[in-house]
């Protein structure tokens, strides 16, 4: 079992970038009290909160809307 402080952990570190949405502060929200198998599984936790994060989560900035609603709203009001 793997916690976020571990060394295989920090190890995903590479992997992901600002560019792909999620950052260090993410990783450790939705890894704080997640127990890993494995670097596999470490990897499919962090593509599914990032998946979630650009698609799903509503955003303030983007009138209450998820990224997706938004990309929607903008082209039909276009």
């Amino acid at each position: 079992m793997f916690t976020y402080g571990s060394r295989l952990f920090k190890e995903v570190k590479g992997l992901r970038s600002k560019r792909d949405g999620i950052t260090e502060q993410d990783k450790a929200k939705v890894t704080y009290l997640t127990k890993f198998e494995g670097m596999e599984h470490i990897k499919i936790v962090l593509d599914k909160y990032n998946v979630h994060y650009n698609r799903k989560k509503i955003k303030v900035q983007l009138k209450g809307m998820s990224p997706v609603q938004y990309r929607t709203h903008i082209q039909t009001a276009a």
